[in-house]
């Protein structure tokens, strides 16, 4: 039975995978307390990266934004904390290994643990 589960399980990724990659949309997550992140294979790929190259962190996610923008997002996501907003939309540039440079449309979700305080954030690229 719990082959057959991990089969299952692993059947559904490759379809959420691939459903990601027909829509051109990825996703991505930050544990706040870890500061670990996560990001889906259509992410990285919007983003021109793979998840092995990636630095799973808030900063190494900030690294992607255009230099003029940083700011701004780091700011905006310290807001989305601090008052925990449980849903926003951020349009921001990115600048991708290659040099291009691209707008993307992000829309996020604050998650809470069972006391309340915020725990995770979760999105869509």
């Amino acid at each position: 039975a719990h082959y057959e589960l991990e089969a299952e399980l692993k059947q559904r990724e490759q379809e959420c995978a691939e459903t990601q990659r027909l829509a051109q949309i990825g996703s991505w997550s930050w544990d706040l307390q870890s500061g670990y992140s996560k990001s889906s294979t259509e992410a990285c790929r919007i983003f021109g990266t793979t998840t092995s190259a990636v630095d799973h962190t808030k900063e190494g996610f900030l690294a992607f934004v255009h230099p003029d923008d940083r700011a701004g997002v780091k700011a905006e996501l310290e807001q989305i904390i601090d008052q925990q907003r449980e849903h926003w939309e951020s349009e921001f540039r990115i600048v991708r290994p290659d040099g291009e440079i691209r707008t993307v449309y992000e829309r996020g979700q604050l998650e809470f643990d069972r006391s309340g305080q915020p725990q995770r954030v979760s999105c869509t690229v």
